[in-house]
């Protein structure tokens, strides 16, 4: 069976929502595809839901390992996957019908990376497109730096790694794999494929469907350990830029300045958290104060001045109230 397409969606307690996912899938003209499912230790019935519908297609791997989060859940996909191409799905999100065809006639084996259009429904049953064809480069081929660039200019940076389509090849060569235990690990894993891209092209594809707000979802909880990650991505993105070259070097500075400001919200929005967990975070932040180092924009600087004067935890105090 040629396989052109590995679908690779983690799977944690989506037992309200996984079918839809897994349907989609199913119900695409296209059959060149395999779908990954990692269960990463769900305690609902998800897995039950999972392992009937493997059971009934051989495109179908089911995964089933102990829970460790999405990053490894996304990196045993990876390694399990035999596709030419790899698209990301999460589990309480849908494929559009028919894009894997539209996919089909419409890439070559050229791109590092295809950026699609996707739709976003929110809780209050509004639904917006994000078509990002319009907004980016239409059918010009760029390498990822000028294509981020252009997000950063037009202020419609979006770092979800599942509206796009990326060669299994780059993703082998690059060695990029999504850092364990992480939130936000899309933030990360996206940014850098993007800097090392040198074929990217934004298509008039409308490849997703997902959903704002879910509830009980974990982007959209109050967790301390979302700002310990941010502060682990900034630490981790400052030092991946030191390692690889930019065209134009002004770009390394945004990233720079998007950096420290990762790091300065996540210091300051831990006064929101119980003492204990706040604790936790400057305790972090201090370890990784050399990020302030890289401030370049003047409330950046000011930041700085504040954390130097007073330190890391009476600083986020203070820069929590002014901000609020």
């Amino acid at each position: 069976m040629k396989v052109k397409f590995s679908i690779i969606m983690p799977v944690y307690n989506v037992e309200k929502y996984v079918s839809q996912a897994i349907e989609s899938v199913l119900n695409q003209s296209n059959d060149e595809w395999e779908l990954i499912i990692i269960n990463d230790g769900s305690t609902d019935d998800s897995f039950n839901i999972c392992k009937r519908y493997s059971e009934n297609n051989n495109r179908i791997k089911l995964i089933n390992k102990n829970n460790s989060g999405v990053a490894d859940a996304r990196n045993k996909g990876l390694e399990n996957s035999k596709g030419d191409y790899i698209i990301f799905l999460d589990s309480d999100d849908y494929l559009e019908n028919e894009c894997l065809d539209k996919l089909n006639r419409n890439i070559s084996n050229e791109m590092d990376i295809y950026i699609c259009s996707f739709e976003r429904a929110f809780k209050d049953g509004n639904k917006r497109i994000f078509n990002r064809y319009d907004s980016l480069f239409p059918n010009i081929i760029a390498n990822g730096q000028i294509i981020i660039n252009n997000m950063y200019n037009k202020n419609i940076y979006e770092c979800s790694i599942w509206a796009n389509v990326y060669k299994r090849d780059f993703i082998r060569n690059n060695k990029l794999f999504f850092t364990s235990q992480l939130l936000h690990e899309d933030e990360e894993w996206f940014l850098k494929a993007m800097l090392l891209a040198n074929r990217v092209q934004v298509i008039d594809i409308k490849l997703y469907n997902t959903r704002a707000g879910i509830e009980n979802s974990i982007i959209n909880s109050k967790n301390y350990n979302k700002n310990i990650s941010k502060i682990i991505i900034s630490d981790n993105i400052l030092r991946f830029i030191k390692k690889i070259e930019f065209e134009n070097e002004s770009l390394r500075e945004r990233v720079r300045l998007g950096m420290t400001s990762f790091y300065i919200n996540a210091v300051v929005s831990s006064n929101i958290f119980n003492k204990n967990e706040r604790n936790k975070i400057i305790e972090f932040a201090d370890e990784k104060k050399y990020i302030l180092k890289n401030s370049i924009s003047t409330k950046q600087k000011l930041g700085k001045a504040i954390f130097d004067i007073f330190g890391i935890s009476l600083g986020s105090k203070i820069l929590y109230n002014i901000m609020r």
